[in-house]
C-alpha cells in the first residue's frame, strides 16, 4: 500500500538522519501470504540483525505477532 510505503520512507530517513543504520525486511512474495507461511522467513531475518534492535511495524496486529516471535527467539521485549 502506498501511503504504508511512504511511511516507511520517512521512518527510515529519519532514524539514517539520526545516525542509526535501517535494516527493513522485504517480503519475498509480494503477494499476501499467511503468517504461517511469512514467519520462519522473519524469524530467520531477525536472528541475522544486529542487537539490539528496535522494530517499526506496518500495523499493530503484524507488531504483535512479530513481538511474539521475539519472545519465542528470547529477546527481550518491552
Amino acid at each position: 500500500m502506498s501511503w504504508s510505503q511512504e511511511r516507511c520512507l520517512a521512518f527510515c530517513a529519519a532514524i539514517e538522519e539520526a545516525g542509526v543504520k535501517v535494516e527493513c525486511y522485504n517480503p519475498k512474495n509480494k503477494q499476501h501470504t499467511t503468517w504461517a507461511k511469512e514467519e520462519p522467513l522473519i524469524r530467520k531475518w531477525i536472528q541475522s540483525l544486529p542487537r539490539p534492535i528496535g522494530m517499526f511495524c506496518a500495523n499493530d496486529d503484524l507488531a504483535a505477532a512479530i513481538m511474539e516471535t521475539c519472545r519465542i527467539l528470547e529477546y527481550g521485549v518491552r
